[in-house]
C-alpha cells in the first residue's frame, strides 16, 4: 500500500514536529 497522500502526511507530521522543536 504505498500511496502519495501517506508521504504527504508523514512530510507533514515530521514538518511539524521539527517547527515545534525549535
Amino acid at each position: 500500500m504505498k500511496t502519495p497522500e501517506y508521504s504527504i502526511a508523514s512530510t507533514c507530521i515530521i514538518f511539524l514536529a521539527i517547527l515545534h522543536h525549535s
